[in-house]
Order: structure tokens, then sequence, then C-alpha cells
């Protein structure tokens, strides 16, 4: 207790902490998926995002179920008439054996086919299938390994658990499972009316769940609005649109910036040096339209403003209003930083948990941390500055707040950090 109290005094004190950058692992891929619907005795469930056929098959064995492989005509058209308003290419569970021939998910010799191109269909060297449902047809394209897809259909062949459900945004993050009941309640949302304006600034999930999705479902009045938003992202997400990206091709030759793994995609018109840490908080400022996939936004003519890397360690400017109330603890419940920009700590002491709602972020310092603890930091003290809610409550949650700090016990670096931090790198001027 003694570590953590000196700990404590020295993310409020101490002129400088001392910085370090985390290296991490990427993060598993995230996706955003459907209700479930029945046919026959199948049940099945759409899932969106960027990925690959291993990282498909993975997420589908992870929920209980396989890649749907249509056997019929009829199965083929039940599940393209109830996905057509899905834009892009998804996974089958479809691939060749060693003899190339064409197999479903459990080995079986495919005998129902439904191709596009009978000639590609015949080419050894593609070995995964896609589906597209545009021209309500449901037609096959056989594609080569490595290929990348906008999604995939699950199929159980018993009624699946509900997914977890986080304030409408799908993230890979264990929750608790709900009654049936209780999810129907969550999935119906705020009943608050959707905001009319952007504030100038804030951050990418802020953006997400608070304005463009507030309720669970697209705010139109925010279509086309600008503003400026700080996200989390890595180097080697960042992309060039080529030639034959079916998904994004009215964005050829611009480069794609994801700023919250697939929810929201930026493009630009030039690669942004962001350097080579694993992972930095970007600021760009660009338009905001829906995107293609499920529950998707995309910043169109996306100017990049600057970065900054992810650090381990980082202390920000003291408040000098006396009024507020200082907590200091342990991160705890990490889904709450990406869903609503609440942190929740823990005091070691009496293990007493406060919250703290740090609302717009512009700095994306919730972003910052929650990067930190999702790619292991397995203890992190974090400060946070804010009002009462309730002032008769003082050990009530706080609002209006602000992040003040972090570390990681017993991790030092050698850069200084003793102020809120300016962007790191910014674009070279025209």
């Amino acid at each position: 207790m003694k570590i953590y109290f000196l700990f404590f005094i020295c993310l409020f004190a101490c002129p400088v902490f001392w910085a370090q950058e985390i290296q991490s692992q990427p993060l598993a891929p995230v996706f955003g998926n459907t209700s479930d619907v029945e046919y026959g005795e199948k049940f099945y469930r759409l899932y969106t995002g960027f990925c690959s056929y291993e990282e498909a098959t993975k997420t589908a064995a992870k929920v209980g179920g396989v890649l749907v492989t249509p056997s019929s005509k009829e199965e083929n058209n039940f599940i393209t008439n109830w996905l057509s308003p899905f834009i892009g290419n998804f996974f089958l569970g479809i691939t060749r054996n060693h003899s190339d021939q064409w197999i479903t998910s459990d080995g079986q010799v495919l005998n129902y086919q439904n191709w596009i191109d009978e000639i590609a269909a015949s080419k050894k060297e593609n070995k995964q299938v896609l589906i597209n449902f545009s021209d309500k047809n449901g037609k096959w394209s056989p594609v080569e390994t490595g290929a990348k897809a906008s999604g995939f259909i699950v199929q159980f062949n018993r009624k699946p658990k509900p997914p977890p459900i986080i304030n409408g945004n799908k993230y890979d993050i264990p929750v608790y499972e709900e009654e049936l009941s209780e999810l129907s309640s969550l999935e119906k949302g705020s009943t608050a009316p959707a905001p009319s304006e952007l504030p100038t600034a804030l951050s990418a999930n802020s953006l997400y769940n608070n304005y463009m999705y507030h309720g669970g479902t697209f705010n139109q009045k925010l279509q086309e609005k600008n503003t400026t938003i700080s996200g989390l992202t890595t180097p080697s997400a960042i992309r060039e649109i080529q030639d034959g990206d079916k998904l994004w091709s009215k964005y050829q030759g611009k480069f794609l910036m994801p700023l919250l793994d697939e929810s929201i995609i930026c493009f630009l018109d030039e690669r942004p040096d962001i350097g080579n840490a694993p992972w930095s908080i970007v600021k760009i400022k660009g338009s905001i339209k829906r995107g293609p996939q499920f529950k998707q936004l995309v910043i169109e003519n996306a100017r990049f403003i600057g970065s900054r890397k992810v650090q381990a360690v980082r202390r920000l400017a003291a408040s000098k209003n006396d009024n507020l109330v200082k907590i200091t603890g342990i991160l705890n419940n990490l889904e709450t930083i990406i869903n609503d920009n609440t942190v929740e700590i823990k005091n070691p002491e009496n293990d007493d948990f406060r919250s703290c709602t740090i609302g717009d972020d512009p700095e994306g310092y919730a972003l910052e941390i929650y990067s930190l603890k999702r790619n292991g930091a397995t203890s992190l003290v974090v400060g946070v500055i804010g009002s009462l809610g309730d002032p008769e409550d003082k050990e009530g949650p706080l609002s209006r707040c602000r992040i003040s700090g972090w570390f990681m016990p017993g991790n030092r670096g050698d850069n200084l950090s003793g102020s809120p931090d300016k962007e790191r790198r910014r674009p070279k001027p025209d």
C-alpha cells in the first residue's frame, strides 16, 4: 500500500513523469453483427468488418458456428434476400481440398453451386469464395488465398447465444450474458433526442457513440458535418486503395486510415506520417458520412493535423480550481472507456470503485489508456479530475471530468512529459 501511496503523490505532485513507449501485439479484429434469423433448422448471423478468411473462420468457431455454405438455391436466395441491404463481398465456408475439389465447412464435396464465373471457379489458384448480395442473385466469386472481405456469414445448427451488446457498438470485449428481454431493452438505446450539432473537436469513440449512433441508430442530422477527431490507429492499418477494391472503389488512390478499428474509416490524399510506434493517437479533420458496412462511419476529405505515440506514462497539467475533486486508482472495467468515455477506477486500499465521465475528450486521452490496457498493461494507475454529480454524495460518480495522468507501477522510461502533449508529428507545409 505504501508503494501505491507514493505513486499517487507522484501522479499529482511530481514536476515531470518518465514516459516510455509501449510495445504490443496488434489488436484482434472486431466486428459488427446483425441479429439472428432462422431458415429451416439453421440460424444465421452476419458479421461485418474488413477481414481475412482465417479471421472469419476463427471468429465463427469462437461463437459456436461455422461459415455458411448454402446447400440449395432456396437457401442461397433466402440469405441473399435477407442481406440485400449490405454492400460488399462476404466469405462463405467454401474452400478447396488437397484434390482441388470445392468442399463445405464440414469437409463434404460441394453439390449446389452458384458461380458468377465458371472459368474462375475452375482455376486451382482460387481457393476461397465470396458472395455478393447487391445483384439479388447471391452470386459466388472464387478468390485466391489472402483475399480480404467485408465480413462473413456464420451458420449455427441450434439457436445461438445472443451476441454481447455494448451501447449499440459491438466490440470483441467479454461482457456478462443478459437475458433476451434485457438485450431487447438495451438495443432500443437512449430515448433522449439525438444531438443536432457537433463540438469543434472530440474523440473517435465520443463521435461514434454520443453523436453519430446516439441511441443505436444513425444520426442523419449530423451527416456531412465537419469536425476535428482524435482517434487510435497503427501504421500497419494504413493502406492505399487500389484498383479492384470493390468496397472502397470510389476512394481509389486515397489512403485509408481506421480511427476506431473498422467502425470509423477516414480517407486522406496522402499517407500520414505517424512514425513507427505500434499505436498512435492521430488527429484529423473531415466530413462525416455513413459507411457502407454495418454501423460504420466514413470521414471524407480528411486533413491530417498531427499525431502522438501511445505512451505508458503521461502527466497532464494540473487544474487550479480547488472546487474540483481529484481521484486516483487502478483502471477497471475497460469496455466503459470505449463505449461511453467513462473511466472506472478502483481504490486499492479499500476496493471501492468510482466512475468519471470524460465527455468529448478532444485529445483522445481515454483512447490512449484504453490502448495501453487492451495491449497488455496488467495494472494501470489513472488520475482524473472532475465535479461531483451530487454535491451531497462525496463518494459518488464524477462528471465533466478530464484525465490528469496515468502510469504503470514499476514502469519507468527516459522521455519527459510534464504538460499537455502537443502533436509529435505534423504534416509538412504546402
